[in-house]
């Protein structure tokens, strides 16, 4: 039996298999969730594979150690494990393969991860059950291959071990996945992918980028989340003649050699940059707060108090507030109010309850459209609602209503020369606190027409951005527009309306009446 053990130990495929520094560090990650984020034929599938293989053999992650150091690592504990492909045919072509002989392991491959002596019955036939695509170990363990494609109604079930994704599926796929939690019991979160943009998405933007690699790169790493990069010069079993034909099919300084070959972590924009002005480090001012804002909770004001300005963006969803300040020729965003879910009444109590102790005026921009938007139930529209709202304001509301819409193009060359003025000059800075305008500023692209690209799928990560900027857009274009800037057309005034725009008085508020 020992010396049975013993040629099985030399000839086994997962101890054979010699991974290189970046899937070793993907590999011993200890912590429930690991992405190995990296170019194509780096070896991302062997990784996930032999992380899975190990999870199905012997209930750990990496069995290696184990076996470096002497010992005979077997674990009875049976593992639960889902493998997640984009569709079942990539399941049946790449991961099956690696896992097991299914009878499509191509040629020149590596013998499988797991052998048929720890399979249920020493047997594949006996094993693998085609039609419920359930693959059983002699321990008790099961891996059970799923498909992104069926769906996240499809990919319910009980608590599992391990949930490994072979590329990056839709969110709410991943988020139907993770929830597999158990009392008791610990899962584990892996995933491989290439940073490629995912198809029939309005901005070819990733939420994984969003949600996971964004934060990352900016210095927001979670205790419990490692991701790991991965160039295709890391492999060590591709031939050199075989890279300078990859070389030669993405030019140098393309985004698709920087992410097939280099595995950069960019969020792959299709398009072009609607405000491309903006710059991270220029605009986003990390000292920016209600200690800031003039005169905010300021029992003596020693100056001339100076407005809040209202940006909103008339939307179902999401409802959009941006509060602001021009202080000096500076544009401040200090703050947003953002929601999914939630009334037209909430978003109004909300600013309420934030800024009812603001000692000054508040100027509220917008789009012109929402004036006409009328509810079938009350007849007011968006304007009536919120003013409405603002009424427990010790201070006045001014509704700052354009004459007519200006056009998409007159607000993103606003907004651009608030963010760059003549001369380079920085018109506009933005708080931390306000992610979905730097988001904004950072992805939202235009459209083919020279406007602004939209996405109407709710399921699309894209679906969320514009909004804020919008509000922005509407308030920019109003005080500072293009055409005054460049050809000496009168300014705005110091209420902050400009040609075009009217200033529509509001009602009174805590006995100051109408302005």
């Amino acid at each position: 039996m020992g010396k049975l053990l013993a040629e099985r130990q030399a000839e086994d495929p997962l101890l054979r298999w010699e991974p290189t520094a970046p899937q070793r560090s993907f590999i011993q990650w200890p912590e429930s969730e690991a992405w190995f984020i990296a170019a194509n034929r780096c070896g991302k599938s062997d990784v996930l594979a032999a992380t899975i293989a190990a999870m199905f053999r012997h209930g750990v992650l990496d069995p290696r150690p184990a076996y470096i150091g002497g010992g005979n690592y077997i674990c009875d504990r049976a593992a639960a494990i889902w493998c997640v492909s984009l569709t079942f045919d990539m399941s049946r072509e790449i991961m099956q393969p690696k896992l097991f002989d299914n009878g499509e392991v191509p040629p020149g491959q590596h013998p499988s991860f797991i052998p048929d002596y720890e399979l249920l019955g020493g047997c594949t036939a006996r094993a693998f059950n085609k039609n419920e695509k359930v693959l059983k170990g002699k321990n008790g363990s099961f891996i059970g291959f799923k498909a992104a494609e069926q769906g996240q109604l499809r990919l319910q079930g009980t608590e599992k071990d391990l949930i490994a994704f072979d590329e990056a599926p839709p969110k709410l796929v991943y988020n139907e996945c993770v929830i597999r939690r158990g009392a008791g019991r610990r899962l584990f979160i892996r995933g491989a992918c290439t940073l490629l943009p995912p198809p029939g998405m309005a901005g070819g933007i990733s939420w994984l980028y969003l949600d996971k690699i964004k934060p990352w790169l900016n210095g927001v790493r979670p205790k419990h989340l490692h991701l790991q990069n991965g160039r295709i010069y890391d492999n060590p079993h591709i031939a050199p003649e075989e890279i300078a034909i990859l070389e030669a099919t993405f030019p140098a300084g393309s985004i698709e050699r920087e992410i097939r070959l280099n595995g950069a972590w960019l969020p792959q924009i299709v398009g072009d940059l609607a405000y491309g002005n903006f710059r991270h480090g220029i605009h986003v001012n990390a000292a920016l707060g209600d200690s800031t804002i003039d005169p905010y909770l300021s029992p003596i004001p020693l100056r001339r108090n100076m407005p809040l300005l209202l940006c909103y963006d008339s939307n179902v969803t999401p409802m959009t507030l941006v509060i602001a300040q021009q202080q000096g020729r500076l544009y401040r965003a200090y703050d947003e109010i953002v929601m999914n879910i939630g009334t037209l009444q909430d978003l109004g109590r909300e600013f309420v309850r934030r800024y009812g102790q603001h000692r000054a005026e508040a100027l509220l921009y917008g789009d012109a459209t929402a004036q006409y938007c009328r509810s079938p139930q009350s007849d007011k529209s968006d304007y009536d609602v919120l003013m409405d709202c603002f009424r427990p304001l010790p201070y006045p509301v001014t509704i700052m209503v354009p004459e007519r819409q200006p056009n998409v193009r007159e607000r993103i060359n606003a907004v651009n020369y608030l963010l760059r003025g003549m001369n380079g000059e920085v018109r506009s800075e933005v708080a931390p606190r306000c992610p979905n305008l730097i988001e904004d500023f950072e992805i939202v692209q235009r459209s083919k027409d020279g406007g602004l690209l939209k996405a109407k799928d709710k399921k699309d990560p894209y679906f969320l951005r514009t909004h804020t900027s919008d509000a922005w857009g509407y308030m920019a274009v109003a005080r500072e527009p293009v055409a005054g800037a460049e050809t000496g057309l009168p300014r705005p005034n110091d209420f902050g309306t400009s040609p075009g725009f009217a200033r529509m008085p509001s009602p009174g508020y805590a006995g100051l009446g109408r302005r």
